[in-house]
């Protein structure tokens, strides 16, 4: 019941970031990617899958504020946590090739 819970709170909060980025404010978008981070990385039956995508999002964030050091870091644990998967954004991309 739990993970199931877990998901649902990720959902909500990958959906609340993309609003806010479609809205123009990076700053609530960013926070909102921070919080799918940490609650993909309470998401353990999904092969990390969420823990990934919020990897992957929250480098896209410290890429467009300039932190390119700490992107770097946030994309390597997302191509680490993605090898061997062929993981999907909601619109059918494949995340892997992305980066």
């Amino acid at each position: 019941k739990r993970l199931g819970d877990l998901d649902v709170v990720y959902m909500n909060q990958r959906e609340i970031a993309l609003h806010f980025e479609q809205s123009g404010d990076r700053w609530l978008a960013d926070h909102f990617h921070s919080r799918c981070l940490e609650t993909g990385s309470m998401i353990k039956g999904d092969d990390r899958r969420k823990e990934g995508e919020a990897h992957f999002h929250v480098a896209l964030a410290y890429e467009h504020r300039g932190e390119l050091h700490e992107a770097s870091e946030h994309l390597n644990v997302f191509h680490q946590l993605a090898k061997g998967h062929n993981w999907h954004t909601e619109t059918g991309e494949s995340l892997y090739p992305i980066v």
